[in-house]
């Protein structure tokens, strides 16, 4: 995974910036349903479902590395005719929120940031649903705020798994300096575009072909000044974590793993099910690293059999 992670961050920074950068502004709107408010300084941006018919709780879904609220696309209606509230989040330095430098891409960070989103949102339980990454954020999530957890759902997740190193640490002072932030951020026009680089580590996520359209969507927020470098400070800060107390994680809890992952491998959502007091494990055949968007209705549908049918705290 350390790998794959690196080439993404490497390839990003080299062929996505080299698109022309474009101001960032928090009166754009990319969605109907788009929100934007103010946190710890930083304008973060959210998408927002109200239910369509009688209201069957909440749900939050949180993106993974390098990714947006464009990943939970083929979700987010349909828990809202569901019953459900909805609401995704793009996290600091992705997708159309803030890219300030610098930026604490922490678990701990980032939890702290979404409560207060949901906060401001409503004052009933929330189900915490995340992917990769993400799947780490709403785990730590749930351990901060365990009252205010319902359900916890891990797709494909995995925690802060890469403890800290010399050189990860050197990596992560150098990006405090403005000339390295310039390097990073010009290295992109230095060279062509290559949409196909992009292609194909979505391809390789996916365990198979992405279409144009996914990559496009999946591109869209990296014209955005900053978009590299906040990839290359997440990893250097953002998976060195260790994870968090599990005893405080007593909510049911639900892993959803793509049977054919190579990059968090099923064998990670095993060993975090037995980590866990209070969790099942459900595998999608066929399905790669992200099976909410390559197997939406199969996704959908046993998310919201455990919804339904898992007692509640």
């Amino acid at each position: 995974m350390l790998s794959k992670l690196f080439t993404t961050t490497v390839l990003i920074s080299l062929s996505l910036n080299s698109l022309t950068a474009i101001e960032w502004q928090t009166k754009s709107f990319p969605y109907t349903n788009s929100h934007f408010t103010d946190i710890g300084g930083m304008t973060i941006h959210y998408r927002l479902f109200e239910p369509f018919k009688e209201s069957n709780g909440n749900i939050v879904f949180i993106h993974g590395f390098a990714a947006s609220t464009f990943s939970w696309r083929k979700n987010m209606d349909y828990f809202a005719e569901q019953g459900y509230r909805v609401v995704a989040v793009d996290m600091p330095g992705y997708g159309f929120s803030e890219k300030q430098r610098p930026v604490d891409h922490s678990h701990k960070s980032r939890s702290t940031l979404v409560w207060e989103i949901l906060d401001s949102i409503s004052d009933q339980q929330w189900i915490l649903v995340g992917h990769s990454m993400g799947g780490g954020t709403v785990g730590y999530m749930a351990a901060m705020n365990p009252e205010q957890t319902e359900k916890l759902v891990m797709v494909d997740g995995v925690f802060g798994e890469f403890q800290s190193s010399p050189g990860r640490n050197i990596v992560r002072y150098l990006l405090r300096f403005p000339p390295l932030y310039h390097l990073i951020e010009g290295m992109g026009k230095a060279v062509m575009i290559n949409h196909k680089r992009f292609e194909s580590l979505l391809s390789s996520a996916y365990g198979m072909d992405a279409d144009s359209l996914e990559v496009t969507g999946y591109l869209q927020p990296f014209y955005i000044e900053g978009s590299s470098v906040a990839v290359f400070e997440t990893f250097f800060s953002g998976f060195d974590e260790t994870p968090p107390d599990f005893k405080r994680i007593t909510m049911p809890a639900f892993l959803i793993w793509g049977e054919h992952d190579t990059w968090v491998p099923v064998e990670t959502g095993h060993k975090l099910n037995s980590s866990l007091r209070n969790s099942k494990m459900e595998i999608i055949p066929h399905a790669g690293h992200n099976p909410m968007e390559t197997h939406p209705e199969l996704f959908n549908e046993i998310l919201l059999d455990f919804l339904l049918n898992s007692p509640d705290n």
